[in-house]
């Protein structure tokens, strides 16, 4: 690679992202391909895994060569900051863990935030040498086009009031749902009344009555309806929440960078977030951030922020949104390819593991059964065949005498019945379900 434009992409667009590659070829050309039209001659210099923790076990085998340089996506390394929320039992610690050595073995790591970089630095051990953050990018579905006119884009969430302060979460720990309820009741009686606290969540009943109840056995009470779960809502939703919300508070303690308050900020409402970065380094403004863990100073914040003139709340938002301009797919795509080159420039690092064969169980149907799944588990093995280190076996409900024959000598077909003793014998690493709606599929429940 050397600086230059992209002259030329060939790309599948089927093609899921983690089954491209990057070819860094002659006059700056950058071209994209599946892995599996690689021949021995056109290797390519860098192998970019954009999603380790789900394919940390299936690469092509050319990319194992000492001659192609590893490059991993780092989005955040939140179950190793809080290991017992996220780590139930030791055997999942085992299985995160091992899909973390992607990155022990990267020759470049790209980082989506500073703070996801020292991270990375922090409980990985990485080179800091070969940690590179390109930052992140939003796409343009979130405008504040609408802001200026709200009349024409009307609240369809069931249950928002007029005036209403925003949160987006998950049912998750480090999402600090208690924190913010906490902090949301000790509000004035009289703020409460005017603002509602809306929650964009996707949760389960129980959940959100573990929440509320969490609230009363701490000794709050809110009057029905000054706080909304909506649950899942869509994109053109939530946009308009954004719109109508006088403020979005964002009470997260962790993330990897923190989407939705580049979101809030593109819509035109002022975001508060934690002093914690990644957040604060997307809001950079000391009285617009509060300490996540203490719901007094999510509570004051949120005072001190209703109290605002509208011309100062305006000079923020437009503050923000000048600063948040640099969460952009292009210059994201220019610090890639400026990572790209410094990797290359780079030592090697030895591939000192070994390439690990795995085994896969896959339940399917299987040609010449009449299915569509049929045939297309009959591409999926020949593709897994073709560019990784796995033996497959197919388990069928049909005697296997009466079906194609395999592909290679690595994929066996098996009647269902002898996986227990095929298991017992060697455990398999993955379980694949190839379910339809036919009665042949019931074999597999």
């Amino acid at each position: 690679i050397s600086h230059g434009i992209i002259s030329f992409c060939d790309f599948d667009r089927r093609l899921a992202l983690s089954r491209l590659h990057m070819v860094c070829a002659a006059k700056s050309e950058v071209r994209f391909s599946a892995t599996e039209n690689i021949q021995d001659g056109d290797r390519p210099d860098i192998y970019h895994i954009m999603s380790p923790c789900e394919i940390h076990s299936v690469w092509p085998r050319w990319a194992h060569s000492s001659d192609v340089r590893i490059v991993a996506t780092l989005f955040d390394m939140i179950p190793l900051a809080y290991p017992d929320v996220y780590f139930p039992h030791d055997v999942a610690r085992k299985n995160h863990m091992e899909s973390m050595d992607i990155y022990q073995q990267a020759d470049g790591i790209l980082a989506i935030s500073k703070a996801a970089a020292d991270d990375g630095i922090q409980y990985l051990g990485l080179d800091p040498s070969r940690v590179f953050v390109i930052g992140t990018g939003v796409g343009d579905r979130f405008t504040d086009n609408g802001k200026s006119d709200l009349t024409h884009h009307p609240i369809h969430t069931p249950g928002v009031r007029p005036e209403f302060i925003l949160t987006t979460a998950g049912d998750d720990y480090r999402k600090n749902i208690r924190r913010i309820l906490h902090a949301y009741a000790i509000l004035p009686a009289q703020i409460k009344e005017r603002y509602q606290l809306v929650i964009v969540c996707k949760m389960t009943m129980s959940s959100r009555k573990s929440y509320l109840n969490g609230m009363k056995e701490s000794g709050y009470t809110e009057s029905p309806g000054n706080i909304l779960f909506t649950g899942y809502i869509p994109d053109d939703q939530l946009q308009i929440l954004y719109w109508h919300a006088k403020l979005f508070v964002f009470p997260s303690f962790k993330e990897g960078f923190g989407l939705p308050i580049v979101e809030a900020v593109r819509s035109g409402t002022l975001p508060l977030v934690g002093n914690i970065a990644p957040m604060s380094e997307i809001v950079p403004i000391e009285h617009l951030q509060f300490n996540p863990f203490d719901p007094i100073s999510i509570s004051q914040t949120i005072m001190q922020a209703l109290s605002f003139s509208s011309i100062m709340h305006l000079s923020l938002v437009e503050k923000l949104q000048n600063h948040c301009a640099q969460y952009n797919w292009m210059d994201v795509a220019k610090k890639t390819l400026n990572a790209y080159q410094r990797v290359l420039e780079l030592p090697r690092l030895p591939k000192t593991t070994p390439v690990p064969v795995q085994r896969l169980a896959i339940f399917t149907l299987w040609p010449p059964q009449m299915s569509g799944i049929s045939l297309f588990s009959a591409r999926m093995v020949k593709s897994l065949l073709d560019i990784s280190n796995t033996e497959i076996d197919v388990f069928v409900n049909k005697d296997p005498s009466t079906l194609d024959s395999c592909f290679k000598s690595s994929c066996r077909i098996l009647h269902h019945g002898t996986f227990h003793v095929e298991n017992a014998r060697s455990p398999y690493d993955n379980i694949i379900y190839c379910i339809g709606n036919s009665e042949h599929h019931v074999y597999m429940l």
